[in-house]
C-alpha cells in the first residue's frame, strides 16, 4: 500500500480520520486555511460556529487528537493541538486527528 489513504482504505473497521494528519516542524503558526483544509473543524450548528465550552458532552467524548484549543496570546487567538488550559478560550474539535508534531509547532491563526 503506498499511502495512509490507502492503508486506512484496506485497514479493517478505520477510515481516514483514524490516521493522524502528518505535517512539518514550523517554527511560526499556520494559517486558518490550513488548518481547516488539514483538520476539517466540525461545526457546532448550522451557522458555523466551531468553538465550543469546556463541559460541552462532546468535547469531553471526543478522541483527545480530535480536540483543540483557541488560546490568546496578546490579543491575538490561536488554536494549539490538545487541551491548553492558559489563556483557554474554547475547544474546537475535528474530523482528522492530529500529530505528534503538532504539540511542539506554534497553533494555527484563528
Amino acid at each position: 500500500m503506498s499511502s495512509a489513504r490507502d492503508y486506512a482504505r484496506h485497514a479493517k473497521g478505520m477510515t481516514f480520520a483514524d490516521i493522524p494528519v502528518t505535517v512539518k516542524p514550523r517554527s511560526r503558526a499556520g494559517s486558518w486555511n490550513s488548518f481547516e483544509s488539514r483538520y476539517q473543524p466540525i461545526p457546532i450548528d448550522s451557522n458555523g460556529e466551531l468553538i465550543r465550552h469546556y463541559a460541552d458532552s462532546k468535547v469531553k467524548a471526543a478522541d483527545e487528537r480530535n480536540v483543540w484549543t483557541v488560546v490568546d496570546v496578546d490579543g491575538v487567538l490561536y488554536v494549539v493541538a490538545g487541551y491548553a488550559t492558559v489563556n483557554y478560550m474554547g475547544r474546537i474539535l475535528t474530523r482528522n486527528k492530529w500529530s505528534d508534531i503538532e504539540q511542539m509547532n506554534p497553533g494555527y491563526k484563528y
